[in-house]
């Protein structure tokens, strides 16, 4: 039987259980699109934020996410659906790579590994709800992060340097972000510009 658990303090709790039991987790963040939801096994939980490294609806590698703490109002767990994804997460092939949590801190955690992988993130800030800003990481120092945007078609578009206390929310490493990586590739890499 699915469990449904709300209240904030007993949610944060039961997320950081999660993190040692490898257990799959639908999380609720978004009280005014009730449908909407994202999967996938807890990283890591602050009293600020999730990690949590996604999976799609086949059960597929879906990169990372961070969700804010305050915004969560449900998970779910133990239910059909997460265990149809568990099933379906084995028979993929690719998994997620570990995402080392030196700091406390699990924005600077994530915005680490994507800049020592190379990886695209997606970042939003002051919960604005939009894609405020996507690209490599080139810099984290003092509070700053430093970004080598790239627009929806793989293209450099300069630079941006962004306060890291401002950021709501990250993604790394998801679809979206990795389909605009192979297509950058694609442009500068291939062709060693």
């Amino acid at each position: 039987m699915q469990e449904k658990v709300e209240g904030k303090n007993e949610i944060l709790e039961l997320l950081r259980n999660f993190i040692s039991e490898k257990k799959i987790v639908s999380i609720f963040s978004e009280p005014e699109k009730t449908y909407r939801f994202s999967s996938g096994y807890v990283v890591a939980v602050t009293d600020a934020l999730v990690l949590m490294a996604l999976l799609d609806p086949s059960g597929k590698y879906f990169g990372f996410g961070t969700f804010v703490s305050k915004d969560i109002y449900s998970i779910e767990y133990d239910g059909k659906y997460g265990n149809k994804l568990a099933i379906l997460h084995t028979l993929n092939e690719r998994k997620h790579a570990d995402i080392e949590l030196l700091t406390g801190d699990v924005i600077l955690d994530i915005l680490t590994f994507a800049h020592n992988n190379a990886l695209i993130v997606t970042i939003e800030m002051h919960a604005s709800e939009l894609d405020d800003y996507q690209g490599f990481v080139t810099g984290i120092g003092d509070g700053v992060l430093t970004l080598k945007a790239i627009d929806r078609y793989g293209v450099h578009d300069g630079f941006a340097a962004l306060n890291i206390r401002d950021i709501t929310h990250i993604f790394c490493d998801t679809d979206s972000e990795a389909s605009l990586k192979q297509i950058h590739d694609f442009r500068y890499l291939d062709k060693n510009n």
